[in-house]
């Protein structure tokens, strides 16, 4: 039964070998990290907006009549998203793009990255070695 299992395992870094090898590998960004840290930027800057406006409310409770029309004005534009941006939290780099599908509503890949190729790479590498090991023993 040991030898049918080693044969199945040859036959599985095989299959992986062959896939490591002849898939397209694509040169985009798989983890989105310029979208993200655009969205973490966006993220922040609409809640230090919103905290400066309702700082300015519990401030405008404590100033002198005098001050309060100067600090209008300013408290105004930044309780205000800016022109032509709605609120970050309405988009998402992650759903930006729809997932590719086929006729039957699985997943489509066409390309994997350089750091997936790499991986499976480690697990071809890994795979082997256990199958050695597993062979003496």
């Amino acid at each position: 039964i040991w030898f049918v299992n080693l044969l199945g395992e040859i036959s599985m870094i095989i299959n992986l070998i062959d896939f490591v090898c002849n898939f397209p590998v694509s040169s985009d960004d798989p983890f989105n990290t310029k979208k993200m840290l655009h969205s973490i930027s966006d993220h922040g800057t609409w809640a230090m907006r919103r905290a400066s406006s309702k700082l300015n409310k519990i401030v405008k409770k404590h100033k002198p009549k005098q001050e309060e029309k100067e600090g209008e004005a300013g408290a105004a534009a930044a309780s205000q998203p800016s022109p032509g941006r709605p609120s970050p939290f309405w988009r998402s780099p992650l759903t930006a793009r729809a997932t590719p599908r086929d006729g039957e509503g699985g997943i489509l890949i066409s390309s994997v990255s350089g750091p997936h190729k790499i991986t499976t790479w480690v697990m071809i590498v890994i795979r082997t070695l256990l199958v050695i090991y597993m062979a003496g023993v």
